[in-house]
């Protein structure tokens, strides 16, 4: 350990291939969470001498996911468990990317690692008694010291295999979960609720071992435990030609009360393993430090086995498409809506008879969720039977994307981008076209984020001007990526196409990409099916407002919500959200928009005002005639079909949108655009439609922009 500890004060990088001390440990937790954007070091609780409990998280983004747990070191004086999950940690860390296996898990699953379980026992072996086994917590009426923090669980507790003896080295504690290090861990996982897999690392004797301890019977999922078992044992073999035993605790080793896999199995965690790893007894606990890295690398192909059946195994959100055919259904709908518990995310709202209702409903309401529409006579079907895949294939997509290297100007129009790129693309834009391209800031966001908004203008003051705007609901990717192409092509085809030059030789063009930047970044970073603004809702816990409820047009009304953790929460007053306001001002002092296209998904409409009422606007025939034509041409390109009309008698009802807001304001030609699909992908359309769907889109887009130039008022 000193030649060791000598290495690495002359070199940067970390032996693992040597036994270290806590501080040495911990310090390498903070270099890989420094290293690794996915790699998080969090601290769950504290030792009962008031150490950290420190896990790795590794996660590539999302809530909640599905988890898998592994620790180690929960017997302290078995140091080849800490140094193997240290081991593991890095490979983990440096692989996510490069390894197909680790990066399918982790694009699926969180990993949370400890360690170090037991950190004053581990202090302990370094410090005063190296085969120290238990905590370090003092025991009333006794001299002895310390819990087996592995007889310590509430599973079986205090039964055969655990002592009642404060001196005995398996001591089962004065009561279930007695010990600090125990009770952080079954705080943590109660807390989190989505862990699938608990998996622990001890030492010695080669074993592979799962439920039960306490009881000698077999558990529920004896065969499939059995057999995965077995597989993780044949993958360790496959290295070294190591042989591991595998088996029920009981009678694989012996009868042991108050173990951690025990506790996890009886709380629902069915894929409970403990790893016993090397050896069978020649060095025992003192497995020489030239043994660490065979050890750590045999191990985690048993581990890995296990991950990818978990992986395969667990169950993930789904879409389901519903038809309401009575009143009834539309208030039921709503009800189910307003069940936090539940979760559900609404795609498509519950506001009319007969219009498909999507929602996306998380695994654990599922089956609830199903008994619910079944009780009340509900058609529906599944619409994305497992949302995470679609998630997967669009992360690895943009990977793909990134790998290939790219100058500033060639980007790539068909990959999902983030709002950093983007922002970079359009500077490379107006450097490119410097006497048609601007780049303007109309304000900032919630989070202090620039507002950019890309003018198109041939000169001239106060010209009539046009006004786009895409990604407003955040997580509607093909919005911002439509916006990007459409850019590119208004400042390609000016001098070329005809009716680009015409139209920008009499008007400007004011485009907003990033129109809700705060949750734009938030789909990226945390939870890709983000709708809402990021706003603090004084008085609640849920965050955000949805900015196209948030107009002075109906506020309020029909179609928004007076709750803030909905989804179509309007916001505490009309223009409350900064993202709104910024529009509102500029389009008021600019005081000559003629146009405003608001740019959605999903659903393949084109639609126009009033959302907020159902009597038909003083221009309807003119604006539904301008539709009609407009899908025309958009369907003329690759045959997609949109349905076009008013949005409250060709969707729902809703109040507080965008082009209301504008048509009131005297924008007569106000339309949104809802993109591609119909519903098969929603709004997780794949990078492949990127192109198709800006392609076809444009058309439609010039039809009205064109019938806006000829068309003065």
């Amino acid at each position: 350990m000193a030649e060791s500890a000598q290495r690495q004060r002359s070199t940067s990088s970390f032996d693992f291939g040597s036994y270290h001390t806590l501080d040495d440990i911990n310090a390498e937790l903070d270099q890989l969470a420094s290293e690794h954007s996915f790699v998080e070091k969090i601290q769950i609780g504290e030792s009962y001498e008031k150490r950290p409990l420190y896990v790795l998280k590794f996660s590539t983004g999302g809530s909640n996911r599905p988890a898998i747990w592994l620790d180690a070191g929960i017997h302290s004086r078995e140091w080849v468990t800490q140094a193997s999950a240290l081991w593991i940690a890095n490979k983990i860390a440096s692989d996510y990317g490069t390894d197909e296996s680790i990066t399918s898990l982790l694009d699926k699953m969180d990993l949370f690692l400890l360690p170090v379980a037991n950190p004053d026992g581990f202090v302990y072996t370094h410090t005063s008694n190296r085969m120290w086994r238990k905590t370090r917590s003092k025991i009333p009426g006794s001299i002895c010291v310390g819990v087996d923090p592995n007889r310590n669980w509430d599973a079986g507790f205090g039964g055969p295999g655990a002592s009642k003896n404060p001196c005995s080295d398996s001591y089962h504690g004065p009561r279930a979960n007695s010990e600090v290090e125990v009770k952080s861990v079954v705080d943590f996982i109660k807390s989190h609720g989505n862990f699938k897999a608990f998996l622990t690392l001890h030492s010695y004797s080669q074993l592979l071992m799962y439920p039960y301890g306490y009881k000698c019977t077999r558990p529920d999922d004896y065969a499939e435990l059995e057999s995965l078992g077995r597989a993780a044992a044949n993958s360790i073999r496959s290295l070294y030609g190591t042989t591991f035993q595998v088996g029920p605790i009981c009678t694989t080793i012996y009868q042991a009360s108050g173990g951690s896999i025990d506790w996890a199995y009886d709380n629902g965690i069915k894929y409970s393993f403990a790893f016993e790893l090397r050896d069978t007894g020649r060095y025992g606990f003192l497995l020489p430090a030239n043994q660490i890295i065979p050890a750590a690398k045999e191990t985690w192909l048993g581990l890995m086995k296990i991950m990818e059946h978990v992986k395969n195994k667990s169950s993930w959100d789904q879409v389901l498409r519903v038809t309401a055919r009575k009143e009834e259904h539309i208030t039921l709908l709503g009800v189910l809506g307003e069940q936090e518990e539940l979760q559900v995310d609404f795609w498509r709202h519950p506001n009319s008879l007969g219009h498909p209702v999507d929602l996306r409903v998380p695994f654990p309401s599922l089956q609830g969720v199903k008994k619910f529409l079944d009780f009340h006579n509900f058609s529906y079907s599944i619409m994305i039977e497992d949302v995470q895949e679609l998630l997967d294939e669009e992360k690895e997509s943009m990977r793909r994307s990134r790998r290939v290297k790219r100058s500033s100007r060639m980007f790539d129009f068909a990959s999902y981008h983030m709002i950093d790129e983007i922002y970079e693309w359009m500077d490379v834009l107006v450097e490119d076209h410097p006497k048609l391209v601007s780049k303007v800031q109309v304000g900032q966001s919630y989070e202090q984020r620039p507002l950019y908004v890309l003018k198109f203008s041939t000169g001239g003051s106060n010209r009539p001007a046009i006004w786009l705007d895409t990604g407003i609901h955040a997580r509607e990717w093909i919005t911002q990526a439509t916006g990007i192409w459409t850019a590119n092509k208004i400042a390609e085809e000016y001098g070329q196409d005809p009716s680009v030059t015409a139209i920008l030789d009499s008007m400007d063009i004011f485009l907003e990409i990033v129109t809700n930047p705060d949750g734009f970044a938030f789909t990226h970073s945390s939870n890709r099916l983000w709708r809402k603004t990021r706003s603090i809702n004084a008085g609640s816990r849920c965050v955000g407002v949805d900015p196209n409820r948030n107009w002075d047009a109906g506020f309020g009304g029909a179609g928004s919500s007076s709750n803030p953790c909905s989804e179509t929460y309007r916001g505490p007053h009309a223009h409350s959200e900064r993202e709104v306001r910024a529009i509102v001002d500029f389009i008021r002092a600019h005081g000559n928009v003629k146009s405003v296209i608001s740019i959605h998904s999903y659903s393949q409409m084109l639609l126009f005002p009033y959302g907020y009422r159902r009597a038909p606007a003083p221009d309807h025939q003119e604006m539904n005639e301008l539709a009609k034509k407009a899908v025309s041409d958009l369907a003329a390109v690759f045959g997609t079909k949109y349905t076009y009309g008013s949005i409250a008698n060709t969707i729902y009802m809703a109040g507080g949108t965008t082009i209301d807001w504008a048509y009131d304001n005297g924008v007569k030609y106000s339309f949104t655009l809802e993109l591609r699909d119909s519903g098969r992908y929603g709004f997780l359309l794949p990078s492949s439609q990127i192109v198709p769907t800006a392609t076809e889109t444009w058309p439609a887009l010039l039809d009205i922009m064109v019938h806006v130039l000829e068309h003065p008022y």
